[in-house]
């Protein structure tokens, strides 16, 4: 899987004077942590889709292009009907959730963006995580993944 992070570049950015240092260490973490997930998660789907239920919760939920999926076991039974794919991450972004919103739970929010490639057709795509600490391992609680369709821009009006 080949990542670029629009993560790191902006954890290297001076953050506001306003944010202690635990934040800015969290928002680093988050960072690393989405780093790791990502390779794990993206190898998973395109080389071991078989086991692809052990990266999300048993009671996890997926929106995949609007078809809802409700367990780990579905999800990855869903996922091994799919065709062979090979997924080019190009972007993504993590942001630790307040642990007062998730029950003291360490928690992710993690965004990803770039191409996949579905019997030799490339589509874009789109996919957000909600990803929590469980046994000292990150796992999804909620994923929601859209094939993205760029607009052509506007032509300009005549002068």
């Amino acid at each position: 899987v080949k990542i670029q992070s629009s993560c790191r570049r902006y954890s290297k950015h001076k953050m506001a004077a306003t944010e202690s240092t635990s934040e800015r260490l969290n928002v680093t973490s988050a960072c690393s942590a989405a780093t790791e997930f990502i390779k794990i998660y993206y190898d998973y789907v395109d080389k071991m889709r078989h086991k692809l239920s052990k990266l999300y919760l048993a009671d996890a939920e997926m929106v995949w292009n609007g078809n809802q999926l409700h367990g780990a076991a579905a999800i990855q039974k869903f996922y091994e009907q799919l065709p062979v794919s090979q997924h080019s991450i190009r972007c993504f972004d993590s942001q630790p959730v307040n642990s007062r919103a998730v029950g003291e739970q360490s928690s992710l929010l993690v965004t990803t963006g770039g191409s996949v490639f579905y019997k030799g057709k490339r589509s874009d795509f789109h996919q957000s995580f909600l990803i929590t600490s469980q046994d000292e391992k990150w796992k999804v609680v909620s994923d929601c993944f859209r094939f993205q369709q760029f607009v052509p821009a506007a032509a300009t009006p005549a002068t």
